[in-house]
């Protein structure tokens, strides 16, 4: 684990002042342990243990730090210790210092990202959904060149904007075997230009799970890596009724899609992850119909209602705090949590 002050000596390094705007949810600090099938290919699955802490701290970047373990394993396949983690890293293009656009200065860009990417080379999550990824080619190269041979790097960019999402998988894991681009502006006129990004992945340790094969349940004829899907997205900010129901599209359009998508591909019960800054909180009506589309959110789960909501990960520009970063599971994934209270506050990214 990254200590929390480790977190802050990196960043500092890089340049970035504490102040009050800050997203923080801290990585892997409580234990619980979410009991369930995973799945439905004919494996009894013993447990999904998620890991996830929360911390609140303050950063002039804004960002964003949820992480989630889950431990799986079944009769046919064993999944292993997962480690998901979402992360808005505040495109440079938006990050703005006495008036300056950060995208303007950009060794101060590339020495704020050089940051963020050593903090994900020490976590070393097995699954790394980011926002707010700048499409840049001197950025892009960046993470290629320092994350490319531990990751496998899927990306969008929105359709008018200069940032997007993106999926990083790591090769010693994970195959990438599929995946899809979502634009909501394409399904609701209340899509604005956001958008979903949908990777499909197997076991890079299981047979059948080579790079772009396609997502196969396990047959009589050996092991074969049953598929997981991973989506994330971010969702626009509410800063009136407008958007608020323009929110509720986009997370409509993207579980529909999502779901449409991993049906055709994958065989029934394939779970589903979905991570990313849903720009809202735990009790809205995105978070209502991700519950009722049957997804658990996976925070809630490990620790119990109480904290969840408490949980900070954002400060915005009313200097309002509240959680609007999110890990969502699919109910075949895990339902009913056992907290182990093994965990302590700390570790995390301050970006």
């Amino acid at each position: 684990m990254l200590s929390h002050n480790r977190c802050k000596r990196l960043l500092a390094r890089g340049g970035v002042r504490l102040t009050t705007r800050a997203r923080l949810l801290a990585l892997s600090t409580t234990s619980s342990v979410l009991g369930g099938a995973f799945g439905s290919h004919g494996r009894s699955a013993t447990g999904v243990a998620m890991a996830l802490g929360a911390s609140k701290e303050t950063s002039s970047s804004s960002s964003d730090n949820v992480a989630a373990e889950d431990e799986l394993e079944g009769d046919r396949t064993f999944l292993g210790r997962l480690k998901v983690l979402t992360f808005n890293l505040l495109a440079p293009c938006y990050f703005r210092s006495d008036g300056v656009y950060e995208s303007t200065i950009m060794n101060k860009t590339l020495r704020r990202h050089k940051c963020i990417i050593e903090v994900l080379r020490e976590q070393r999550c097995d699954v790394c959904c980011l926002q707010e990824f700048w499409f840049n080619d001197y950025l892009r190269d960046l993470y290629q060149e320092e994350l490319g041979h531990l990751y496998s790097i899927s990306s969008l960019q929105r359709t008018r904007s200069e940032d997007g999402v993106a999926i990083l998988m790591l090769k010693e894991k994970f195959h990438v075997v599929n995946q899809q681009s979502i634009y909501f502006r394409e399904h609701s006129k209340f899509g604005h230009d956001r958008v979903a990004l949908v990777v499909l992945a197997q076991l890079a340790n299981m047979e059948g799970a080579e790079e772009g094969s396609q997502a196969t349940a396990p047959s009589s004829r050996g092991k074969c890596s049953p598929p997981v899907a991973f989506v994330t997205s971010h969702l626009t900010y509410p800063h009136h009724t407008l958007d608020e129901y323009s929110r509720l599209e986009q997370s409509k359009v993207m579980l529909g899609k999502s779901k449409e998508f991993v049906e055709g591909s994958c065989p029934p019960g394939t779970p589903i992850i979905i991570a990313g800054d849903f720009n809202g909180t735990l009790e809205d009506q995105v978070s209502n119909q991700m519950r009722s589309s049957g997804y658990l959110d996976a925070f809630s789960e490990a620790e119990g209602p109480e904290r969840s909501s408490r949980r900070i990960t954002h400060c915005d520009h009313r200097k309002e705090q509240k959680g609007v970063d999110y890990i969502w599971v699919s109910q075949g994934a895990g339902a009913g949590a056992e907290g182990d209270g093994s965990g302590e506050a700390g570790g995390g990214a301050l970006v």
